[in-house]
């Protein structure tokens, strides 16, 4: 039988934070990698004729909850009784079918909350299932050692559960199924959760619904509710053969079975699309362009199909002028008269084409624009060209010996950052120096359109690959394994997952996790993300032990990364299960400014995380957890969180709880928590931050390292007591005065002085635990900025002056 429920539709279809798998396996319209897109509110509208707002929340970093909210005291309290004026409410909680997300009231602004709940319905089915006597109740869920699939008819199957005396076997059986998710109970045990849809083969969700005891076949809404379920599903080829059916088998449903299949051809369209911009968004032009000509074979509506065709004739333009600035480059250097003007070109032409691709067209724009002002001579048109491909369009240069010079430059800048030996990089340091013109400003801009410096010969889209980082003094050598995306270019900055591996998952197999294979692209392929798996855990590892060397691994695997890799700096992403969740939090707080958000999924916060709740403030979080995990039970993770919720209007968090779901990789949870990554950018470097530090290496905050703490206190890994601990505070502030200020019980101090941090047209004045140490005009300087990028790799933070007292 088929019956309405709440559903969990946004009411702005652009953002939906839940992707729908779409699989067009039948037509074979879809690649692999183009299975997800988004199902919107106009189309549940005219699918289910209730043409109001679901209950949802609108959170400030953007992104949009759906479901039922309600505003709590805090996070083990229910809504207040008897509210009143002073009722002051800590959290938001919207509920899903099997989940629970809990926000910051503060990080809702106060038009984001909407209480009106269940109004726009999903499609879903009752399965039945017979229970046998349940007594015995399972509390934990660790490890699923196997399990059987699903029967394709009644939805039922056995999963043997490890526990600490003995192996059980608890009989399962699915109960609901709805767009979003599907309902499981123990017919055996007292055990009921959810799923996501996309984690039940959808040969099995289509078989079970072939069950007249599910879908009733001789009842002509029942089938129409079906079609509307493969609608919402997103599963179109299904939905059209269940309307042609049901035209057939019931001929007073053939109109309505025509509109809807006319409305499905525009639904399939518009989120077409949708997924087209996506890929484009994401430098995967060939794919777009693919699935575009694909798509002109399917009847997709006037307005769609203009689409499509607009789509295509922006992308022959960009092929197009691909093709003008090759022309335009060798027509320019046939006018020349100077033959040693002509070869310097040549030489300079040959390699701007071999690294020239469509991500780089927006360098070259004052030089197109160019082409037909007369009162500029070829060598000028030429100089634009070469500079702005060195420096950036905004620094274009009509100096032939200046854009000759920057790409001298940039070679030596190349091999500087390379060079091992002090000696080799203080020679080509002095060849840098005697090039003319080339000041603190121009390096900025060409570090920051540097192609990475480190090989990476040998490292293809979509194939997993292992990097070793030789030993540099006291830094020991580490692996890292590594997944870059579909048409990978070195001239775009991709946003990257770091990572971390549980206890019993290699690093090899957590980066297939996150971005699948080559031939079943995962969501960091899908969404054009680069994904790092440092080998930050010795060999057997059954606890994470807060070590420096797991840090100092997955640091220094981001550092070399950042230098082997186009990585965007600002969309760093940390994340991990289990035991890598445990490392996750551990490291997200010890280095908040290395990340633009942190996603610990199933993990425990406890030792130093419980002392260092304030640095997470510096950024974004997205915390995974489930009933009955290993952390259920462990009051620091309560405690942490009912603390981070109380800082709530510095926090932006989302916590979700998964009900009846214990250690789990939640990979249903992932298209929301890309949407939730898609949101965001790490922040500028502030000018006020405060640290907490129990150990000598959680030394460096944004521009301030501590160096020479006076201790490094040893917690076990099982501490949550607070009491008789006491950190050491790590402070920075910057003035109207253009004087910072710093504090901390260190010895001594490095400050990094950053542009948009202190202004370099004014004196500087330097305090240190109230004492004044500096006071003097800063020049920028050159090699601070070569030596600050080769030991970081972080191109948007790159100091141009550093002091140390």
């Amino acid at each position: 039988m088929s019956t309405a429920a709440g559903g969990s539709t946004s009411t702005k279809p652009d953002r939906r934070p839940i992707g729908i798998r779409r699989r067009l396996a039948a037509r074979g319209t879809w690649q692999p990698a183009s299975r997800w897109l988004c199902l919107g509110f106009a189309a549940l509208t005219w699918l289910c004729g209730v043409a109001a707002d679901a209950g949802h929340v609108r959170l400030k970093n953007g992104l949009v909850l759906t479901g039922k909210p309600a505003k709590l005291i805090s996070l083990t309290h229910l809504v207040d009784p008897n509210p009143g004026p002073t009722t002051i409410y800590k959290v938001v909680m919207v509920q899903t079918g099997y989940q629970r997300y809990f926000v910051p009231f503060r990080q809702v602004p106060d038009d984001g909350l909407n209480l009106d709940a269940d109004l726009i319905r999903d499609v879903e089915f009752e399965v039945p299932q017979v229970r046998s006597r349940r007594e015995l109740v399972v509390r934990r869920v660790g490890g699923v050692i196997a399990n059987t699939p699903f029967d394709p008819q009644f939805g039922r199957r056995t999963v043997t559960l490890v526990t600490p005396r003995e192996q059980i076997f608890v009989v399962q059986g699915i109960t609901k199924i709805t767009p979003e998710y599907v309902a499981i109970t123990s017919t055996t045990h007292v055990w009921d959760f959810g799923v996501g849809l996309s984690q039940i083969p959808e040969e099995t969700i289509v078989s079970i619904l072939q069950n007249p005891l599910v879908c009733d076949p001789q009842d002509p809404q029942a089938r129409l509710a079906r079609a509307r379920f493969y609608i919402q599903a997103g599963w179109y080829p299904q939905a059209d053969a269940e309307l042609v059916s049901c035209a057939r088998d019931f001929p007073d449903l053939q109109d309505k079975a025509a509109e809807l299949r006319e409305q499905l051809r525009q639904l399939f369209g518009r989120h077409a699309l949708l997924e087209l911009e996506r890929r484009r968004d994401a430098g995967q032009y060939r794919l777009a362009d693919d699935y575009a000509q694909r798509l002109l074979n399917f009847e997709l509506g006037g307005g769609v199909q203009r689409n499509v065709q607009q789509f295509l004739l922006e992308s022959r333009a960009a092929h197009e002028t691909l093709a003008k600035v090759s022309q335009l480059l060798s027509d320019l250097q046939a006018e020349l008269d100077d033959p040693e003007l002509s070869r310097g070109v040549s030489a300079l032409r040959s390699q701007l084409m071999r690294e020239l691709d469509r991500n780089g067209l927006p360098r070259l724009q004052p030089f197109l624009q160019a082409e037909q002002d007369p009162q500029l001579a070829p060598e000028e048109k030429l100089a634009l060209a070469f500079s702005g491909w060195v420096l950036g369009p905004d620094a274009a240069d009509l100096d032939w010996q200046r854009a000759q010079q920057l790409w001298e430059a940039r070679e030596l800048v190349r091999e500087y950052l390379r060079a091992e030996s002090p000696s080799l990089r203080t020679q080509l340091f002095e060849r840098l120096t005697r090039l003319e013109g080339l000041g603190t400003q121009r390096m900025q801009r060409l570090l920051a359109l540097l192609p990475p410096v480190r090989d990476a010969e040998g490292v293809a889209p979509g194939v997993p690959t292992a990097i070793t980082v030789s030993s540099s003094g006291e830094t020991p050598a580490t692996t890292y394994w590594v997944q870059l995306p579909p048409e990978y270019s070195v001239n775009r900055n991709y946003p990257c997952v770091v990572a971390l591996h549980s206890g019993a998952r290699t690093a090899e197999k957590t980066i297939e996790f996150w971005g699948g294979t080559a031939d079943e692209p995962g969501w960091c392929q899908r969404r054009g993300y680069i994904v790092i798996a440092p080998e930050y855990l010795p060999p057997d590892t059954h606890e994470y032990t807060h070590s420096l060397a797991a840090h100092t691994a997955v640091l220094q695997a981001l550092r070399d990364a950042r230098l082997r890799f186009a990585i965007d700096p600002d969309r760093v992403f940390l994340a991990g299960h289990d035991l890598g969740a445990d490392a996750a939090f551990d490291i997200g707080l010890s280095h908040p400014d290395e990340f633009a958000g942190v996603i610990p999924i199933a993990g425990v916060v406890d030792a130093y995380g419980t002392f260092y709740l304030e640095n997470g403030t510096q950024t974004a979080w997205y915390i995974v957890r489930g009933e009955l995990g290993r952390d259920h039970d462990k009051r620091p993770v309560s405690v942490w969180l009912d603390r981070a919720f109380t800082l709530g209007a510095k926090f932006d968090l989302i916590y979700v709880v998964f009900s009846g779901r214990g250690q789990d990789t939640y990979a249903d949870e992932l298209p929301r928590i890309f949407d939730w990554m898609d949101l965001h950018r790490r922040g500028p470097p502030p000018k006020e931050f405060e640290f907490r530090s129990l150990r000598q290496s959680d030394n460096n905050i944004h521009w301030v390292t501590a160096l020479d703490l006076p201790k490094t206190v040893l917690l076990q890994a099982s501490s949550g007591d607070r009491v008789g601990t006491e950190v050491m505070l790590i402070s920075g502030r910057v003035n109207e005065g253009n004087t910072l200020s710093v504090k901390s019980p260190a010895r001594r101090h490095r400050i990094r002085l950053l542009d948009g941090v202190v202004d370099f047209d004014r004196k500087i004045t330097v305090t240190v635990n109230g004492r004044s140490r500096y006071s003097k005009f800063v020049a920028p300087d050159v090699l601070t900025l070569l030596e600050e990028f080769r030991l970081w790799g972080d191109r948007r933070r790159i100091a141009a002056a550093v002091l140390e007292f």
